[in-house]
């Protein structure tokens, strides 16, 4: 082996190197930025619940809707089943029907 082959390998190896010293550096990086925008991203939510003007079960409830209303009572009639009645039809002493 002669001293350009060796340098070739040792320059390979140090590119190696360096691309995974780069690879995490930016890892590291990437991780710090994550945490961050986490902690920010809490700190809103808690911000915005804080400043509402007044919690859920404060606030009234929004007034029925007529149509729907209509709808609702007649899919209700729709599922209550027919009042039916029974009548019996007798047959006579002949076998017909009166």
């Amino acid at each position: 082996m002669n001293y350009v082959e060796a340098a070739i390998i040792a320059l390979i190896l140090a590119s190696v190197m360096i691309q995974v010293l780069l690879a995490r550096a930016t890892a590291a990086i990437m991780r710090q930025g994550v945490d961050h925008l986490d902690h920010s991203l809490a700190e809103a939510i808690k911000t915005t619940v804080e400043n509402l003007p007044g919690s859920l079960a404060e606030m009234s409830p929004e007034p029925v809707n007529p149509i729907q209303a209509l709808v609702a009572q007649m899919i209700q009639q729709k599922m209550q089943p027919p009042n039916l009645e029974v009548t019996e039809i007798l047959r006579g002493k002949d076998g017909k029907f009166e």
